[in-house]
């Protein structure tokens, strides 16, 4: 997923010599904390809303805006841009294109995207595996799934466990295929709509162990 997928591209902006009270009346208008700094449509600086705290309303743009500004192309990927963000501690990027500002994109933006990609935000499942130790581990949950007409969000190792978030309306099919397959099914957690449910409590048997999530289909 690219910047200028997720990116604002309604440029609310001010320039160097307008007055600081003017800029924090078009954050408040326009519900923005972030504002570019232009000179003739070209970035030369950026200011926050932290950088106008206690600050003399009469006071110029360009004595408290950032200079020379950390910016991304609308053609980089959203990660890198969340990588860029973290690695300067900032939760704003103008996005440049061609020397103008085209954009801008917040942490809100990334966030958003990343729940879409991860599919948290519509009906899915998230099953926590073990046993599938050693190379290509992974590759064999992505056939398991593909073979029973799923669609896998993503797939995380953690240690032993293998996070994976799936999408398919044959769940019962996809649990006994990763159990035939070597992997142990530790969890399960259906979520609708975008809210988890939280895990089921295993159920004890007539044996008296505990219930695993094979064991609700017999």
């Amino acid at each position: 997923m690219l910047v200028r997928d997720r990116m604002s591209r309604k440029i609310v902006a001010v320039t160097a010599p307008d007055a600081v009270g003017q800029a924090q009346g078009l954050m408040r208008r326009h519900a923005v904390r972030h504002l570019p700094v232009l000179r003739q449509a070209r970035l030369i600086g950026i200011l926050s809303d932290r950088d106008l705290r206690n600050v003399d309303p009469k006071k110029p743009v360009q004595d408290v805006m950032t200079l020379g500004p950390v910016a991304i192309s609308p053609d980089a990927s959203v990660d890198e841009a969340a990588c860029v963000m973290q690695a300067h501690k900032i939760s704003s990027l103008p996005v440049v294109e061609n020397g103008r500002v085209v954009g801008l994109l917040t942490t809100t933006d990334v966030l958003r995207a990343f729940v879409d990609l991860s599919g948290a935000a519509e009906p899915t499942t998230r099953i926590i595996v073990t046993g599938g130790s050693g190379r290509g581990a992974e590759d064999r949950v992505r056939r398991i799934v593909h073979g029973c007409r799923g669609e896998l969000k993503w797939i995380h190792r953690h240690g032993r466990q293998l996070h994976l978030r799936l999408k398919s309306h044959r769940i019962d099919d996809v649990i006994p295929a990763l159990e035939a397959a070597g992997f142990n099914v530790t969890a399960v957690v259906e979520s609708r709509s975008g809210k988890p449910a939280a895990p089921s409590k295993p159920q004890p048997s007539v044996a008296g162990r505990s219930q695993r999530p094979s064991d609700r289909r017999r």
